[in-house]
């Protein structure tokens, strides 16, 4: 179409020049044959060049055309098959949202649960710390208290093989007794009348 448009302001421009010649020069008859059969003839060219152009731009708009269909197709096919992708991508959306609220609660529940776990782990500790520091100190206690009452039984069974039988040597032998228990064992001073606390013996 460019070309179209220069050839018909060449056509105009050389067409000017005799035209104005010959309204000039009326009844002269001096109009150049020659110059109008050279602009005719450039007339017949530019018609015959329009003709082709015309005729290339068609078989281009035909293929344009062709093409513009199949990719109407293939366009109208893909965009439905991203509107199903879509359909689908949001119903996926939905369902992970609400299984993430649900998740999300639960792990809240989870957090409540393990810090409460972990208070009463602490708190558990701490009392079997104090619980085994008791044990231990009254295992201790048995220990000594037994230890004593081993010692206070040897002096009995001594004190039975020599045949002590005066208050006298019993109240001393009551007295070593006492002094072996370290305490733990309370005598009545009456003959063979010691005997193990309550505390003790529990």
């Amino acid at each position: 179409m460019a070309a179209m448009r220069s050839c018909l302001v060449l056509v105009a421009l050389l067409t000017a020049g005799p035209v104005s010649g010959l309204s000039a020069e009326v009844g002269t008859e001096d109009v150049s044959v020659a110059a109008v059969q050279k602009v005719i003839q450039m007339l017949g060219d530019m018609s015959a060049k329009c003709k082709e152009e015309k005729k290339n731009e068609e078989i281009a708009m035909a293929e344009f055309g062709v093409w513009c269909t199949s990719e109407q197709a293939t366009l109208e096919k893909n965009i439905e098959q991203a509107a199903e992708e879509i359909e689908l991508l949001t119903a996926s959306i939905e369902k992970l949202t609400v299984e993430a609220k649900v998740l999300g609660e639960e792990i809240k529940k989870l957090q409540s649960d393990v810090a409460s776990y972990e208070a009463e782990k602490k708190a558990k500790t701490i009392q079997r710390a104090k619980d085994h520091a008791a044990f231990v100190a009254e295992a201790a206690d048995y220990g000594e208290s037994l230890d004593a009452l081993d010692r206070a039984i040897q002096v009995l069974m001594a004190r039975s093989a020599d045949g002590v039988a005066d208050s006298k040597n019993a109240a001393s032998a009551d007295t070593v007794l006492l002094q072996l228990a370290g305490g733990q064992v309370a005598c009545t001073g009456k003959g063979y009348g010691c005997f193990i606390p309550w505390h003790v013996r529990r």
